[in-house]
């Protein structure tokens, strides 16, 4: 799979995830939104968040962005917004999703950072919600239990999580990072990459605007 050119990241926090980027992807366009203004500010204050040619930091709602943005624009779509304890509704829906699905390059991942099912009154139907629109999901679940990664891809293209195991560890190889990707994910994440066929039982209902 080869490296993102344009990278969108809902949901900025202290900005470590699009400084990362920023530094061991030095041909990446980066374009990160936030809804919080302050957030931002705090970010370029007191967390080294800065904005260049390449990265840029967006005041506004999330969805209304990725709405607007030109159709297949994004290799790498990161989905990172928590509104107090959870994902947003508007940020959990099929019509959400399929308006990422649009921004998204017909070779690109989306990556979605949720709560697990003790966490997260919704997973069920999140995960169902994903399933619906993408063609490829699978879940990396923590050892920990509290973080679970979504990834979506609008092609079949199903990976076991040792070739994930050593995929990341020759990105993290390539890119000279300060630790071993690969180990890492073999270490703290404990359970499995699941596959879109046992992702979200059928009967879970999927997440739709209006919908409780």
């Amino acid at each position: 799979m080869p490296a993102p050119r344009r990278v969108l990241i809902i949901g900025l926090g202290g900005g470590t995830l699009p400084v990362f980027l920023h530094r061991h992807y030095s041909d990446v366009l980066i374009d990160v939104v936030d809804i919080d203004p302050a957030v931002i500010a705090a970010a370029k204050q007191f967390f080294g968040f800065t904005e260049d040619a390449r990265m840029k930091a967006h005041a506004g709602d999330g969805r209304a962005f990725i709405e607007g943005a030109p159709k297949a624009h994004y290799d790498l779509i990161i989905l990172d917004a928590f509104g107090g304890s959870e994902v947003p509704s508007h940020l959990t829906t099929r019509e959400f999703l399929l308006a990422v699905r649009a921004a998204l390059t017909p070779d690109g991942v989306v990556v979605s950072n949720v709560w697990s099912r003790n966490y997260n009154r919704i997973y069920e139907r999140m995960l169902r919600t994903y399933t619906d629109v993408f063609a490829t999901v699978q879940v990396l679940e923590s050892a920990r239990e509290v973080n679970h990664l979504v990834f979506a891809l609008p092609q079949t293209r199903l990976v076991s999580r040792e070739q994930f195991a050593q995929l990341a560890g020759r990105v993290g190889q390539e890119r000279r990072f300060r630790f071993d990707l690969g180990q890492l994910v073999r270490q703290s994440f404990g359970a499995s990459l699941t596959t879109r066929a046992d992702a979200g039982p059928g009967q879970v209902p999927v997440l739709r605007d209006g919908q409780p």
